[in-house]
């Protein structure tokens, strides 16, 4: 079961206000969580709840089972979104290159079979920063 378009401008919504800081993460969680109750786990309501979420180990959790998810039925805009969160992450965050590899591959694949509409950074800018990752730790 899929969300309807009054709940997505709900989260939407939401999202602007925790940026804009009128509303709480927590608020937005809650929300989130009650959808994923309501209509289970759906692949933009794990990457959302990614986005907002801490410690790193559960957002890792969300965009993966994200990415899962987003390949059957396919979902372009989650799958390269999460995929492309998961590389930063293991790049910005843990610096780890071994997987920060494996997900740069695997965004390369989507992005070679869908396009790179949905991602703010090109595979190319984000192996640039894996390539540093590596010699920095060298």
């Amino acid at each position: 079961m899929s969300l309807t378009a009054e709940e997505w401008s709900q989260i939407e919504a939401l999202v602007g206000d925790v940026v804009n800081g009128i509303s709480s993460r927590d608020t937005l969680i809650y929300q989130i969580k009650r959808l994923r109750l309501q209509h289970g786990e759906l692949p933009i309501l794990l990457s959302t709840e990614a986005d907002f979420t801490d410690p790193t180990e559960t957002r890792l959790t969300l965009y993966k089972r994200a990415v899962e998810l987003s390949q059957s039925p396919l979902d372009v805009s989650c799958l390269t979104q999460s995929a492309e969160s998961l590389v930063e992450i293991y790049i910005e965050e843990l610096s780890d290159y071994d997987n920060g590899l494996i997900w740069l591959t695997k965004l390369q694949e989507f992005v070679a079979s869908h396009g790179s509409d949905h991602i703010l950074n090109s595979p190319s800018e984000l192996e640039a920063q894996l390539k540093r990752l590596k010699i920095e730790s060298a």
